[in-house]
């Protein structure tokens, strides 16, 4: 644990931390105000004095949050990471320490998961406030507590994979990886083949527990889509999923760095 914690701290005044507060922040404020714009639109009919306007508001924040910030953050934190240790030797003074490669790269790893948990926390917070000004009615905590949660436990299996190129290949391609897999996961979240993108599961699992499609179009009663057995899959597969990649490019790390 104080490895763990050594890694939280390594990164709590630089540039991270930062984001961790920033973009969470943003995608809330960002839903707000083009929730606003809309209903201020004459062509759209939409009651913001009932439901509709919550409905409307975390449909937005989540396609949002989903779709772009899962694996563009994921691509960022851990292309800081890299960079970061570059500067320090490229992880070879932890040589000095006897620290297994295997342990080191878990506690890179473990290191962003309570980063990406923290940006998740503040973005609960942030969206009951952000909510509260722009929607009417009772808020919709308990549903934004739990689509955010397992926002977060669908994207941790995505940190293993970009630290694995931000490590071996460099920030930029680190980032077109991100950018590939933003792509390839809205393509493939309303697919029967979502299970097979890691990049797709957040996406996917907003369906039911937000009510949204993948391209941020509000789902109609009955669509197949809304199905919630996707959730328990989805959060079993990054689980498992998560373990594998984390040895895989741990053991990956370890031929690399420690030949």
């Amino acid at each position: 644990m104080n490895r763990i914690e050594a890694e939280i701290l390594k990164y709590k005044k630089t540039m991270m931390s930062k984001l961790i507060l920033i973009i969470p922040i943003f995608f809330a404020v960002f839903s707000m105000v083009v929730q606003i714009i809309i209903s201020e639109n004459p062509g759209i009919k939409v009651d913001m004095a009932s439901k509709e306007s919550w409905k409307m508001f975390l449909t937005l924040s989540f396609n949002f949050w989903s779709f772009i910030f899962i694996p563009m953050i994921s691509a960022l934190l851990t292309g800081l990471v890299a960079n970061q240790e570059k500067k320090v030797g490229n992880y070879r003074a932890l040589c000095c320490h006897e620290i297994m490669p295997l342990k080191i790269w878990f506690y890179k790893i473990m290191g962003m998961v309570v980063y990406m948990l923290i940006a998740t926390i503040i973005f609960i917070a942030v969206e009951v406030v952000a909510g509260s000004i722009s929607a009417i009615g009772n808020i919709s905590f308990i549903k934004i507590l739990v689509a955010a949660i397992a926002c977060f436990l669908v994207s941790i299996s995505i940190l293993p994979i970009q630290l694995f190129f931000a490590t071996n290949f460099g920030m930029i391609i680190n980032l077109a990886v991100g950018f590939a897999g933003m792509l390839s996961g809205v393509l493939m979240a309303p697919e029967k083949y979502w299970i097979l993108n890691p990049y797709s599961w957040a996406t996917r699992l907003m369906c039911p527990l937000i009510g949204v499609h993948p391209n941020g179009i509000v789902l109609n009663q009955g669509d197949p889509l809304l199905n919630g057995d996707v959730v328990g899959i989805g959060i079993i597969l990054s689980m498992i999923s998560f373990s594998i990649l984390l040895f895989m490019t741990g053991k990956l790390f370890e031929k690399k760095e420690f030949r």
